[in-house]
């Protein structure tokens, strides 16, 4: 985050910056506290209102996939993994609470917040 910055407009810029690409924020979908390491990651749901996406200096390829697609062992970040699962888990329910997700040294909590 930039100083001046709501986690929202972070997630925003983020994007832009690694996707080239703009998103409308929907809603909080998880809070990941990386407590080994002293990191809180936001991950947030969004669409796309337009279909441009691409790589930037920030990036070597972005790409979107279906499910049965995704790279998992290439993915760079266990939390990715894990947030994609809870994600995918979700949506054949059609429900996406806030999930607060906790890892300290690989051993993941997953706990609902609220549907």
């Amino acid at each position: 985050m930039e100083n001046g910055e709501s986690t929202e407009d972070a997630a925003r810029r983020e994007t832009l910056e690694e996707a080239c690409t703009e998103v409308n924020i929907q809603s909080l979908y998880t809070l990941t506290s990386i407590v080994h390491v002293n990191q809180v990651q936001l991950i947030y749901l969004a669409d796309m209102p337009t279909p441009d996406y691409g790589p930037s200096e920030e990036s070597l390829e972005v790409r979107l996939f279906e499910e049965h697609e995704i790279p998992w062992d290439a993915l760079a970040f266990e939390t990715i993994r894990q947030v994609l699962r809870l994600y995918f888990e979700d949506r054949k329910q059609q429900q996406f609470p806030l999930r607060h997700v906790e890892i300290n040294n690989n051993a993941f909590n997953t706990a609902r917040v609220h549907d």
